[in-house]
């Protein structure tokens, strides 16, 4: 069995040297290990920052849509409020349209979910988190609302055939109509004031979806003469 003698010691200032290589060639792999992983960091935030851009932009051409539908779905509560005013006074009203409802677009958050849940939001500025957090929170009242909403003008859609409806139907539209009102109200004034900082921080907004077919629905009078 061969033994190996130990190396004679040479002194401090040798093995001081040749810890400090050690050292020098532990921190260099660290250093490269820390810039690998910034620059990965770096490539992360800034797909989530263009997809999260683009997410928010077609967001706000929703917001928008609906905003511009403000005036007409007013007006068409107005017809509603009229219907059932006539109905109380033992009068029937024909409308000469179906009732419709307002345009509800899906507001879309997967990229922003995703990013919530990974840990790509942590990497980028906290100005630049909390900017994202108030606007993706904005588009989540919108569209918990227009959930609301669209249940709502379901039932409001019985009055497509007033002349078959019992006196239950006609309870549960008069209920219908109070929520409409509401929601109506609280989506006009959240959208306005999204639309405002919106333009107050200089972000595009689109215009809104001005399709003849999309608007009519809701903003052509169902009752005669009106």
């Amino acid at each position: 069995m061969e033994i190996h003698r130990p190396k004679p010691f040479h002194g401090w200032r040798e093995l001081l040297k040749e810890v400090g290589i050690i050292v020098l060639g532990v921190l260099i792999a660290l250093a490269a290990e820390q810039t690998v992983e910034a620059l990965h960091w770096r490539r992360q935030v800034g797909e989530t920052r263009d997809v999260l851009r683009q997410e928010l932009r077609g967001n706000l051409g929703v917001v928008a849509t609906r905003g511009a539908e403000f005036g007409c779905v007013g007006r068409r509560l107005d017809e509603v409020r009229t219907i059932l005013a006539e109905h109380a006074k033992g009068r029937s009203v024909v409308l000469v349209a179906p009732l419709g409802r307002p345009l509800d677009e899906a507001i879309d958050a997967t990229n922003y979910a995703a990013a919530e849940h990974g840990a790509v939001l942590v990497h980028m500025p906290l100005e630049e988190r909390n900017s994202d957090a108030y606007w993706f929170a904005g588009f989540q009242y919108v569209a918990d609302l227009q959930l609301r909403e669209r249940e709502t003008w379901g039932e409001l859609a019985l009055l497509d055939d007033p002349q078959v409806l019992s006196a239950a139907d006609w309870s549960i539209i008069v209920g219908a109509y109070a929520r409409a009102r509401n929601i109506n109200e609280r989506l006009g004034t959240g959208i306005a004031g999204m639309l405002a900082d919106a333009r107050a921080q200089g972000l595009v907004v689109p215009p809104p979806d001005a399709r003849p077919k999309a608007l009519a629905s809701v903003c052509a009078p169902v009752l005669a003469g009106r």
